[in-house]
């Protein structure tokens, strides 16, 4: 991953904004990491919602969206046993990360954007006017990792594509299944 230049170019310009206003610092710092747990929230009110108030869906095809989720987020785990990839502030000088990380080596693939993505896309399958603003704060989650200087512009990358793809893949399948 050390030779992708232009990977190294969208950080330094993303991160370049950091320790330069703290209310920014401040927003990117709550965008990478507490957003995640706003989408969380919202994917479980959405869906409880449709589950126990409207009995618009059941509780098993519930599990069919928060299945392909999930399989992304473990599908990451999985992929960050065998690859090897060093944070930013651990390969590049001069950079100082404002979230403090402690594992350097588990930055490829980003497990917050697979997983955010994710969710965004299970929500968007149901409802596509809140899957577009789900797969908003699902972008911003991905950018904030990058700003705030815990991971490269590639490790968020494939981290959407695990995002987008596996939840797609696992609800073909299990709705496939549940329709049998």
């Amino acid at each position: 991953m050390e030779n992708f230049e232009l990977n190294y170019q969208i950080f330094y310009f993303l991160n370049s904004f950091t320790f330069q206003n703290i209310y920014l610092d401040l927003f990117f710092i709550f965008i990478a990491k507490y957003l995640i747990f706003i989408l969380i929230i919202i994917f479980l009110i959405f869906f409880g919602k449709l589950i126990w108030q409207d009995k618009k869906i059941e509780i098993k095809e519930f599990l069919i969206y928060f299945t392909g989720s999930i399989s992304a987020w473990f599908f990451v785990k999985i992929l960050k046993q065998f690859i090897v990839a060093e944070r930013p502030f651990s390969i590049l000088e001069n950079i100082k990360p404002l979230i403090e990380r402690t594992d350097i080596y588990n930055s490829f693939p980003s497990g917050h954007s697979a997983f955010s993505y994710a969710l965004a896309i299970s929500i968007f399958f149901y409802n596509k006017k809140l899957g577009i603003i789900s797969i908003f704060l699902a972008t911003l989650i991905a950018l904030g990792r990058v700003f705030t200087g815990i991971h490269f512009p590639l490790d968020i990358f494939i981290g959407f594509l695990v995002g987008i793809i596996i939840p797609i893949i696992i609800y073909k399948i299990l709705k496939k299944y549940n329709d049998k």
